[in-house]
């Protein structure tokens, strides 16, 4: 089953780790949504997606400074460092309130900020989680790329779907997957990769495994 963590996150994006142990850096991010927590500041909890990544942006960080008190702060800062929440970030630079620090260290909870902007950073981790998060498939086949389409070519074995990739490799195109095909869909369209193990590599019957790449 795909599987993301904030330590995946910390490690793609940069952020400056505010509280949380390495233990608490292995959280689960289990959906590729984000949550710009503006009803749980004011107070109403109902229907919270807690198992999305929390977004403090300008606005948030903006409310949280001018409208709220201490007791108000607590109250809300206690509710979104739940046990499902995976973490929170931190945007524009902006610094993390002392008492989220306090609730944050106590609970060893992931808190971590960015000098990026608030959009930029949704739009990148919804991005990332889409295709780290993203459901696959294997296929029994061949995928090739074809003036930059891919196709996949499927069959039982002993059919010739290797020796028919192979001519078309002769031909100026692209192996992308030999045997096994992992597909996965991303943002609505489905790609396919082959395992990292096998990647150039081609079987051919009579023959045994070839390295495509340093053939052509």
């Amino acid at each position: 089953m795909p599987r993301a963590t904030i330590r995946d996150l910390l490690d793609k994006f940069g952020w400056d780790l505010v509280t949380g142990s390495p233990r608490a850096l292995e959280r689960p991010v289990t959906l590729p949504d984000t949550n710009r927590p503006g009803l749980e500041l004011a107070g109403y909890f109902p229907d919270t997606a807690r198992r999305r990544l929390v977004i403090l942006g300008a606005k948030e960080m903006g409310y949280i400074h001018e409208e709220m008190d201490e007791v108000a702060q607590r109250r809300a800062f206690e509710f979104l460092t739940g046990p499902m929440t995976p973490g929170i970030v931190i945007t524009n630079g902006s610094r993390c309130p002392e008492i989220l620090e306090e609730i944050a260290r106590r609970k060893d909870f992931p808190v971590a900020r960015t000098q990026e902007k608030t959009t930029y950073v949704v739009n990148n981790v919804t991005n990332f989680l889409d295709e780290k998060l993203a459901p696959s498939h294997i296929i029994h086949g061949e995928l090739v790329q074809i003036f930059g389409v891919g196709v996949l070519i499927c069959g039982k074995s002993g059919m010739g779907k290797s020796e028919i990739v192979l001519e078309l490799i002769k031909r100026g195109h692209q192996l992308v997957a030999d045997d096994r095909v992992d597909c996965y869909r991303i943002h609505n369209t489905l790609i396919g990769r082959s395992t990292p193990m096998i990647e150039g590599f081609m079987e051919l019957r009579g023959v045994g495994i070839i390295d495509i790449q340093k053939m052509y």
